[in-house]
């Protein structure tokens, strides 16, 4: 019997730092030469967080209790840090040197999966690391004293832990918790959260479907409501101080400055975009999510909700092999059970729709459900 390794090994461990303590010695070897430094938004930060450790609250002004810093919890731990004796640069400082090391363990679980299946990804994991940490971007907000890099590791282990509940099965709560902390963070996480119960629902069938998609939320919830009803109970407004200043009201030029930052980002990352966009494609030759999407628009598609659920019941899926459907409401592993009929949109080449029983998840054949009448 062939067991699973685990995700991260001594070995991994070993690698993760090394690429971390590299990265830290780039950025004090050329970060003068790259005028590389903390920037002025970070202090609005450090004087939150130095009131904070001065028993005046989390605030800017003492006796003002105004949301001036719209990185809550970075502002948070650097004031609890200041606390025991930091200063908050290298308090900030440890705290992106984390989120990288958080990054570099999520790389590596994401190629997990890929290491127990048949066809294991092509692109080593080591290689992935050194585009991570040789990105120029990474160099700059790990020195600026800023909350980017914090709140980007929490983001990127989110929707790695997705994909993982998508390949290994893996609890969706994971995915509530990181990205629970992410919003806790920045406000911006609460629409990805919301992206990424719509991710999983899709990905989900049956009754796994609800379950999973509500265990995510009701984690979220758990991880960033509390947080949620302090600040608004404590400062009097949901968002901070900085939303109201810069957004409320919107607008066609609040549009396009956005798209102009991700204009700006596409010129500046293009070879982490390029390397990002080859490796979802070959990723998604061996993913079970390809799959299960694809089952579910196409199903969507052609029967009413009332007959169709498809189902991918196996641990790997390729994009030709382990397809499952049932045809009526039922559990999944129902879904054998109904292969002895013929399926009348099964349109294959050879394809018969007397053919005898055969498993429905079996490769060597697709069944499609039956039209509605």
């Amino acid at each position: 019997m062939q067991t699973a390794s685990p995700i991260l090994t001594g070995r991994d461990a070993v690698r993760i730092a090394a690429f971390t303590v590299a990265t830290v010695a780039v950025v004090a070897a050329v970060g003068p030469w790259l005028h590389l430094g903390l920037v002025d938004d970070a202090f609005i930060t450090f004087r939150c967080s130095a009131n904070f450790a001065a028993g005046h609250g989390l605030v800017y002004n003492v006796g003002e209790p105004v949301e001036s810093a719209s990185n809550f919890l970075f502002a948070l731990l650097v004031g609890i840090a200041m606390k025991i004796g930091a200063t908050p640069e290298v308090a900030a400082f440890a705290l992106n040197t984390f989120a990288i090391a958080l990054m570099l363990v999520a790389l590596r679980a994401l190629a997990w999966p890929r290491a127990q299946s048949a066809a294991p990804s092509r692109i080593p994991i080591s290689l992935a690391g050194v585009i991570l940490v040789t990105q120029p971007a990474v160099w700059f907000y790990l020195s600026s004293g800023m909350e980017t890099l914090f709140f980007s590791a929490f983001m990127f282990a989110g929707f790695a832990a997705l994909v993982l509940r998508a390949e290994r099965g893996i609890s969706p709560a994971w995915t509530g918790v990181a990205l629970g902390i992410a919003a806790c963070v920045r406000m911006e996480a609460v629409a990805f959260a919301g992206l990424a119960a719509a991710l999983l629902f899709a990905i989900e069938t049956g009754r796994e479907r609800w379950t999973s998609t509500l265990k995510l939320s009701l984690v979220f919830a758990g991880v960033f409501g509390p947080v949620l009803a302090w600040r608004w109970s404590f400062y009097g407004y949901p968002f901070p101080n900085a939303y109201y200043a810069k957004v409320d009201g919107g607008g066609a030029d609040l549009w396009l400055r956005g798209l102009g930052y991700v204009g700006l980002w596409l010129i500046l990352n293009w070879l982490a975009l390029a390397t990002v966009m080859v490796a979802a494609r070959v990723g998604l030759r061996t993913s079970r999510i390809r799959t299960r999407v694809a089952l579910a628009v196409r199903g969507s598609a052609r029967t009413p909700r009332t007959t169709r659920t498809w189902v991918a019941t196996t641990s790997r899926i390729t994009d030709s092999s382990y397809r499952c459907c049932r045809w009526s409401r039922g559990s999944p592993r129902a879904c054998g059970a109904n292969s002895s009929r013929g399926a009348p949109g099964d349109r294959r080449k050879g394809s018969s729709a007397t053919a005898p029983a055969r498993p429905c998840c079996s490769p060597s054949r697709r069944v499609s459900p039956p039209r509605a009448r």
